[in-house]
């Protein structure tokens, strides 16, 4: 791949905030959260695409946002019990 070329093209998709919480009405600290990681993700694709690229971005406490490569993201057991509390349902 010769410097300044990149195979990887980029799309973009109007979403509303509030679906992508499973419904929920976004809070202020939603949104913020939200176009903090927007700015970050553009930043640092325009800043340094090889180090982001085959990353996520990650918001860890307020102000630290940090690239977590998606190799080193473990998949987590889904938690029927806390899916059935949070949604009134018996466990299947």
């Amino acid at each position: 791949m010769s410097p300044g070329h990149y195979p990887l093209t980029p799309a973009t998709k109007a979403t509303i905030l509030g679906h992508t919480l499973r419904g929920a009405p976004p809070t202020p600290e939603d949104k913020a959260i939200a176009q903090h990681l927007a700015y970050e993700a553009v930043r640092r694709l325009v800043k340094d695409p090889e180090r982001v690229i085959g990353c996520m971005l990650a918001y860890r406490e307020p102000g630290t946002i940090e690239a977590v490569p998606l190799h080193a993201v473990a998949p987590k057991q889904f938690e029927w019990e806390v899916f059935a509390r949070m949604h009134g349902t018996e466990r299947p």
